[in-house]
């Protein structure tokens, strides 16, 4: 007679426990070009402070400085040099880094970043990683989100002082990764800005048309005068029996993907080699992910 799986259950029940504290703890990473940077490789950040002139240059380290306006788990930087062309020469590093949500500033490796994302999960059995891109004309996938608008402005800065799209979605990934998964990016304020370009919205096509298109819209609230995140969706508009439609919003996907590496590295940590696949541990095992 079968007496069960304790220990499994145990650890089920500690991640359960754990999960919203584990959510809030991703990492982000940031792939940049920097004229200091003589090879690709890359460094990991806690903190604010360790991003120096040592290593990289002025427009570097302001925008590395977004991803601690919140408070941040970790923050990995893959650092390129200028004259690196091609994304391809980057994966051989890029394999090699764990993270759960990635960006380049580069503008002309957004749609580069979005097929190595959808392969690497392809390839991936456990754990998924997501991107934040700009501007990318078909993404179509639940781990990966497509930012409009060509410019921020952050506030106090002149006008006319435009930050790139592309140069500011360091922030949103950093959010993305620190954010737990009891709360949404949806209407997630933007203290550092004061208005976003908002040029693509029109009488034919509102904010609620491009939602709908799989867009993350940073909006203007003029009532509140404040510049808000829009609905926090990703790019997924292709809907199918594994790919619903309740999983195109970012906290539904953060949460699966949070389940599916829990249960697979506890089937692999605890589950095999540990006890004989026959049906009878099947079912237990399955009667303690049910639990």
């Amino acid at each position: 007679m079968a007496i069960g799986l304790p220990n499994i259950d145990i650890v089920f029940l500690q991640k359960a426990v754990s999960a919203v504290l584990r959510s809030e703890r991703g990492t982000a990473l940031v792939i940049v070009k920097d004229d200091k940077q003589t090879t690709i490789g890359y460094d990991v950040f806690k903190f604010e402070a360790d991003i120096t002139d040592k290593k990289y240059n002025a427009d570097t380290i302001k925008l590395l400085k977004r991803c601690f306006y919140v408070n941040v788990n970790k923050v990995v930087v893959l650092h390129v040099p200028t004259r690196t062309t091609a994304f391809a020469d980057l994966k051989q590093v890029l394999d090699r880094i764990k993270y759960n949500w990635a960006c380049t500033t580069v503008a002309e490796w957004q749609t580069d970043l979005v097929s190595y994302t959808k392969s690497r999960n392809v390839i991936s059995k456990g754990h998924k990683v997501k991107c934040v891109v700009a501007n990318v004309a078909v993404a179509d996938d639940k781990h990966v989100v497509n930012m409009k608008g060509n410019f921020v402005h952050e506030a106090g800065a002149e006008a006319g002082t435009n930050v790139k799209m592309t140069d500011y979605l360091p922030r949103i990934t950093s959010i993305l990764a620190n954010l737990p998964m009891n709360r949404s990016i949806t209407y997630y304020e933007l203290e550092d800005l004061d208005y976003v370009d908002n040029s693509y919205v029109t009488a034919e096509k509102d904010v609620n048309k491009w939602t709908d298109e799989g867009w993350l819209l940073l909006i203007n609230d003029d009532e509140d005068n404040v510049v808000r995140v829009g609905r926090g969706v990703n790019t997924l508009t292709t809907f199918t029996s594994t790919d619903t439609e309740d999983m195109r919003k970012i906290i539904i996907v953060e949460s699966m993907d949070l389940i599916q590496e829990d249960l697979y590295s506890t089937f692999k940590k605890y589950y095999v080699g540990k006890y004989k696949n026959h049906l009878d541990n099947q079912y237990l095992f399955i009667s303690s992910v049910n639990a």
